[in-house]
């Protein structure tokens, strides 16, 4: 009974230290002082996008800010649909689109940013995903958010929920992954971030050698570049704070499309250089079992320990305070059900993702 009281015990100051960051980056971030319009390159690497690009094409293409200074590069990592089609007939129309084909040889998202970066004409270069969508003041909000000390935004990305719990469920689990990043960015640690919506400097991105390192790693492209800034340039590395700024996307369509996408997230904690990082990432694990045995032991025993019923409690009510902070950053509704479906299934999920990550090949886009 110690052990339980003490492994709760830590993950309830973890989750209240979560709230002090969340609170404190908000708080610093209204402070921010707004500097001139940008140049800004927006990269965007794509393989067998052709449902989503049209959208994506679309929002960039309206934005605020003015189209005299941004670019928009589109990578084509070797798409075998009709991508690569689309691209061209849309940039017929914007002269500030431009669409790059990765050489043979070179493939993945990484090498296809570094391709991108290699031809971009601007020193703030800002990266989002082909199945995403982009609200109209985004890069205005980069622009006015990114001042001489930084190196690094990352920014907020949201699910779209739709009518279906599924959707729901994604939408309220990835909102606790935002906030974690964001939350850890209070305090100057450097956990998770995005690629569907970062922003960094030309000149440091070339100075920490991009993404030399982590090549054979199938995700990360957005969290260990972010843990190579903040080791070379201390305090450089900020969250957008304008919830303008949220890049919106869609919820996966199926389970299995669902756990391989987790899959390859969870892929690259191992190769996480931050102790602080991994050691956030253990205690977690070690609390989802201690909470997955503690849910059996209330079905098995019923309500009759008072002490175990009341550490879960407690559990719900911070987590709730938390998330619900999220949601209205992220403007998304909150959802009830879903909430309470994620507290009795979240704990057998982390434990069964992370047990197959370290076993099981991923795949993505045809490639493994």
């Amino acid at each position: 009974m110690i052990a339980l009281i003490v492994i709760f015990g830590m993950y309830f100051s973890l989750v209240v230290a979560l709230l002090a960051g969340w609170f404190l980056v908000f708080q610093n971030g209204s402070r921010t002082v707004q500097i001139e319009e940008q140049g800004i390159t927006v990269i965007v690497p794509f393989r067998n996008e052709e449902r989503n690009l049209p959208n994506l094409l679309k929002t960039v293409a309206n934005q605020s800010y003015p189209s005299t200074l941004y670019e928009v590069i589109l990578v084509d990592d070797h798409s075998a649909d009709h991508s690569a089609t689309i691209v061209r007939q849309f940039i017929d129309e914007h002269q500030n689109f431009r669409l790059l084909v990765l050489p043979e040889g070179f493939e993945g998202k990484k090498k296809a940013i570094d391709f991108g970066v290699s031809h971009c004409v601007h020193e703030i270069i800002v990266t989002t995903d082909a199945d995403c969508t982009v609200p109209p003041n985004w890069l205005k909000s980069i622009s006015s958010s990114f001042t001489r000390q930084l190196n690094m935004l990352v920014g907020g990305v949201k699910i779209v929920s739709g009518p279906t719990l599924f959707s729901k469920l994604q939408a309220m689990e990835f909102a606790s992954l935002v906030g974690s990043g964001f939350a850890t960015l209070g305090f100057d640690l450097t956990t998770m971030a995005n690629g569907a919506n970062l922003a960094f400097r030309k000149t440091a991105f070339q100075k920490v050698n991009g993404y030399v390192g982590s090549y054979h790693i199938a995700s990360g492209d957005d969290e260990h570049l972010m843990q190579k800034m903040h080791a070379q340039f201390p305090g450089s590395v900020r969250p957008m704070t304008d919830a303008q700024s949220v890049v919106l996307t869609k919820p996966l369509p199926t389970l299995s499309d669902f756990v391989q996408q987790r899959l390859r997230w969870a892929s690259k904690w191992k190769h996480n250089p931050s102790v602080i990082t991994q050691s956030v990432a253990v205690l977690v694990l070690i609390f989802q079992i201690t909470y997955a045995i503690s849910l059996v032991m209330v079905v098995l025993q019923g309500f009759d320990n008072q002490l175990l019923i009341f550490l879960l409690l407690a559990k719900w009510v911070l987590e709730f305070l938390f998330l619900y902070a999220v949601h209205l950053f992220l403007k998304l509704r909150w959802h009830w059900l879903s909430f309470f479906m994620l507290q009795l299934c979240y704990p057998f999920y982390v434990v069964a993702v992370g047990a197959q990550s370290l076993f099981v090949r991923v795949e993505w886009k045809g490639r493994r």
